[in-house]
């Protein structure tokens, strides 16, 4: 696939996935990398797959539907607010997120 395209999938799927929802619920200071807002990013191997496990749930009960499935992407890092909250795999926030209400 050309690099061109590519780019072009990412950049409409952020729109759709991120600005209009923010727009929408009128969430102020996320969606964009800019002066004032929230520093947060997500860092996506997306040449990587990937078997979901049981063991790899970060959830109470070890139950999915979606265990034994192989996705394709490895989220290899997630920085909240410009802290690293998950990195190779482990959760690694040492602080609390905020609840965020509309503007």
């Amino acid at each position: 696939m050309r690099v061109w395209l590519v780019a072009l999938i990412v950049a409409a799927a952020f729109f759709i996935l991120l600005t209009i929802p923010l727009a929408r619920f009128r969430i102020a200071g996320k969606g964009s990398l800019s002066v004032g807002n929230d520093g947060d990013l997500l860092l996506l191997d997306p040449a990587e797959t990937y078997v979901l496990g049981a063991a790899s749930l970060q959830q109470r009960h070890k139950m999915s539907p979606y265990v034994g499935v192989t996705f394709g992407g490895i989220v290899r890092r997630t920085i909240r607010r410009g802290e690293t909250i998950f990195a190779d795999g482990k959760i690694a926030a040492a602080t609390n997120g905020k609840f965020i209400r509309p503007t």
